[in-house]
């Protein structure tokens, strides 16, 4: 018996991806904000009772919480005291201590890497790259940098290649500034890599899905963003004309990129200054505001939790509020799969994508990939024929596939693994499909 594959979806007629940034206007209290990737529900989770100099942000789904660094901050002397990385449940509400640093420790950076369930943080006062459990029940040093000015500032954890990539801090006028790397395995600094922006460097993120690994980073300075192979060659413009681009969040499967643009350079004029902004990661499309206008706040750092569990959802992160066929029915690439089906199926609705990775026979069933929480119900068919096809309680009490288990896909899926029941063991070859229906 061998297994063969289909793909199906009837459209008729929870936790909600949201992008959190840190709002911290100069000598003022921050806030957390958080509001939906097509910039509607803009809301304030959390709010500081004093003067902070708030920072990095990293966000966990699976856990619901958010992490961030918080120092309070003396408005005269501007020295930073309750230096601390704290922990927010993505709802909003108290924020908690997770683990405290000596007052005047300069932490200018948070990540969440969840397969391995650690917070890292740039130390950048002593040139630090460093990692604390969620809880607090531990923190280590994980790479120092011995050159003054280029230790971690913004950073992004690469796990996979078990790398982080960093910024170095800039001065005002500085041009040429460089990214450099290192081993979060090893501790040791990369000194034959490194990448060269215009002027002064800011966030980083990876798109570890292209081979080898796609590189995108902010210039401060002339308010750019960049991408190239993270080997080299051939420098990308993304997009130009944002102020003072600061921290950088991707949204892989989307094509989507997330910028926190601070307002600080110059007069603040562009339309992206003081806000949370997007754009698509090809470059196409130009800039979405996702924050108000505003002349005093000044977004930090950005995190983006793409987990959906609705169609409604799902449409915040592909599609603009203005975009034109966002129904279920519509198919706006052209490529004979509704937006229904890309949503059940993982696939974009704005390229012509096929979902060969997330079905495969193994054997005599088949793996496929499920939302964790989803207003799609998907079922498993088969058939001996063609022709005839069936699923478990087609008819009362009928088992025609048996549900092997499941393991973690990412955040917001998971692998199922389901097989033919024994009554079908004796055909010849029994076709899979997976149907999914929208309410």
């Amino acid at each position: 018996m061998r297994a063969i594959l289909a793909l199906a979806l009837l459209a008729a007629s929870s936790q909600a991806a949201r992008v959190y940034y840190v709002n911290q206007p100069e000598l003022q209290a921050g806030q957390i904000n958080a509001v939906k990737p097509d910039g509607t529900a803009h809301t304030t989770l959390w709010q500081s009772p004093q003067v902070t100099d708030l920072r990095g942000i990293a966000v966990d789904p699976a856990g619901a919480r958010i992490f961030f660094a918080h120092a309070a901050q003396n408005p005269t002397t501007l020295a930073l005291t309750e230096v601390t990385v704290r922990s927010l449940p993505m709802s909003g509400g108290a924020a908690s201590v997770v683990t405290s640093f000596p007052d005047g420790t300069f932490i200018s950076d948070v990540e969440w890497e969840p397969a391995s369930n650690w917070i890292y943080v740039a130390e950048t006062s002593s040139l630090q790259l460093r990692r604390t459990r969620p809880d607090g029940s531990f923190l280590e040093t994980i790479l120092t940098h011995t050159a003054a000015g280029q230790g971690p500032y913004f950073f992004t954890v690469d796990a996979a290649s078990g790398l982080a990539y960093w910024a170095v801090t800039t001065n005002p006028g500085d041009t040429n500034t460089a990214y450099s790397r290192g081993s979060i395995v090893t501790g040791v600094v990369d000194s034959t890599w490194s990448l060269v922006t215009p002027s002064r460097t800011r966030d980083v993120a990876i798109d570890p899905t292209v081979p080898g690994g796609r590189i995108y980073w902010c210039d401060r300075q002339n308010g750019a963003i960049y991408a190239r192979a993270v080997a080299g060659g051939a420098v990308q413009t993304i997009i130009t004309g944002l102020n003072a681009p600061h921290g950088l969040a991707l949204d892989i499967a989307a094509g989507r990129a997330y910028v926190a643009d601070t307002g600080k350079r110059g007069s603040g004029s562009q339309p992206s200054a003081h806000r949370a902004v997007r754009f698509k990661m090809d470059g196409s499309g130009g800039l979405e505001f996702l924050s108000p206008a505003s002349t005093v706040a000044e977004p930090f750092d950005i995190a983006i939790d793409p987990t959906t569990s609705s169609y409604a959802d799902w449409k915040t992160r592909f599609f603009s509020t203005n975009a034109l066929n966002t129904g279920p029915a519509d198919d706006p690439d052209g490529d004979g799969a509704t937006n229904a089906a890309e949503y059940a199926f993982f696939t974009n609705p704005e390229r012509r994508d096929a979902p060969s990775d997330i079905i495969a026979a193994t054997g005599t069933g088949i793996r496929y990939a499920r939302h964790n929480a989803s207003d799609a119900a998907v079922r498993v068919e088969v058939s001996t024929d063609l022709a005839t096809w069936h699923w478990n309680d087609d008819t009362p009490g009928a088992v025609w596939t048996v549900e092997q288990g499941t393991t973690t896909r990412d955040a917001d899926s998971q692998w199922v693994d389901a097989s033919a029941a024994p009554s079908l063991n004796g055909a010849q070859a029994v076709f899979f499909r997976l149907r999914a229906t929208l309410p």
